[in-house]
């Protein structure tokens, strides 16, 4: 019996290692193509592998999963790699099937870098819900909810709050927009889109900046004006990067266009539209828009303009398409839209976790040590870690604990340097 036993660890302890090697021979690969349906393939393959090498006297045949998931759990998790993993199923999650995501779950049931998984699926969320909505959708897609239904059922409904929140957003907004065109009687349609700030992913705002046409800034103050009726006491702050605009123009030739425009190239079309020439900086200075050039580029590449330098940018005075829909080109500066959503720059996304996880440990520390008043260092790092839903170093333990001595949460005991203590 014993010799058979030890045996089966042998065996159960190379498997481990097989799986843990292939693993990280997967995640140390250069190509960044189908990651994760490789570790699917490997943890389908293993499985199968593992059941076929049982002997008949194995009464049990759930060994072979629980190595896996040891193993995986150790290669995904590296510190080196694990925010990297997170933030490629992510990715994985936003872009395929229910099938697919359904045999994937395993993998995120061993990715303790959940919160770094959250962030970077809102973040991707949060473009397929707007996009889904400048579609004309006023309805979440079911994908969207079963994923999420799924996510809440691993982690927890706190886990996916936030995620809930977005699409909740979506359907208080249908009543908003279906209120507000009640009282708009103007020729001018706007169809606004109202997102609570906390549950989106951040991104700045350019209200201060832009200097919008007398057209829209009427169109916005009559908004402003509807809504703090219509929901007394909250406050709008305009995000104009994530605006898009219809603009219906006519040429003597080729007829009547409607231009699908972002909010940059609108202005700069409509404050033209008055002066038919105008010089870059006066256009500036008369735009708010400080990084001008990538917008009329844009314009100029599609024929609205006829040319334009430092002293003069004029309009054409003729256009022609193949459609009478045109949607114009974008660049980053011209407002794609969504680059200011923290799209773009995934550093922003990591330092957002960082510091929501700093928040989460210095929460538990004096969770904990209001309850206990005194406490070593050691279980007290000890308790932090088992009260942490994400993982955290002691390095980081460390640091939080010394700022909460410099906000005088805590203290060092007088006669025992490696106790703290809780100052009320």
């Amino acid at each position: 019996l014993i010799k058979r036993v030890k045996q089966e660890a042998k065996a159960r302890l190379a498997a481990k290692q097989l799986a843990y090697t292939q693993a990280c021979n997967i995640l140390s690969s250069t190509s960044e193509e189908d990651k994760v349906q490789q570790l699917l393939n490997l943890r389908e393959n293993l499985n199968t592998l593992f059941l076929e090498a049982m002997t008949s006297e194995d009464d049990d045949d759930t060994w072979a999963a629980a190595v896996l998931k040891d193993a995986l759990e150790e290669a995904l998790n590296e510190e080196a790699r694990s925010t990297h993993v997170a933030e490629m199923l992510a990715t994985f999650f936003a872009k395929t099937d229910q099938a697919q995501l359904e045999a994937a779950m395993p993998l995120f049931q061993c990715c303790r870098c959940k919160d770094v998984f959250e962030a970077f699926y809102r973040r991707e969320l949060a473009v397929r819900l707007l996009e889904a909505q400048r579609a004309g959708s006023v309805t979440v897609p079911e994908r969207e909810r079963w994923v999420i239904a799924r996510l809440q059922n691993e982690c927890g409904a706190s886990y996916i709050s936030k995620l809930e929140g977005m699409c909740k957003d979506l359907e208080l907004n249908a009543d908003v927009i279906s209120e507000y065109a009640k009282e708009d009687d103007d020729s001018i349609e706007l169809l606004p889109l109202v997102l609570t700030n906390g549950y989106w992913p951040s991104c700045q705002s350019n209200e201060t900046v832009l200097k919008l046409p007398s057209v829209m800034k009427k169109k916005k103050k009559h908004f402003t004006d509807f809504y703090s009726n219509f929901y007394r006491g909250r406050v709008l702050e305009w995000h104009h990067d994530l605006d898009r605009c219809q603009i219906h123009v006519a040429y003597q030739k080729s007829g009547k266009f409607t231009l699908d425009t972002s909010i940059l190239q609108a202005i700069v079309l409509i404050t033209l539209s008055g002066h038919r020439s105008m010089s870059m900086s006066k256009l500036c200075k008369t735009t708010g828009i400080v990084k001008i050039e990538p917008v009329l580029t844009s314009l100029q590449a599609i024929g609205l303009l006829r040319h334009f330098d430092t002293d003069s940018v004029t309009l054409a005075a003729t256009f022609t398409s193949c459609t009478r829909h045109v949607r114009l080109p974008l660049s980053e500066e011209s407002g794609t839209g969504l680059s200011n959503l923290g799209l773009v720059d995934r550093a922003k996304v990591i330092t957002a976790v960082t510091r929501d996880r700093q928040y989460a440990i210095d929460a538990a520390i004096v969770r904990i040590m209001k309850t206990r008043k005194t406490l070593s260092h050691n279980l007290l790092q000890a308790d932090i870690l088992t009260a942490l839903k994400h993982p955290a170093s002691s390095t980081d333990i460390k640091s939080r604990i010394e700022s909460l001595i410099q906000r005088e949460y805590l203290e060092r005991d007088t006669h025992e340097p490696s106790c703290y203590n809780y100052l009320a």
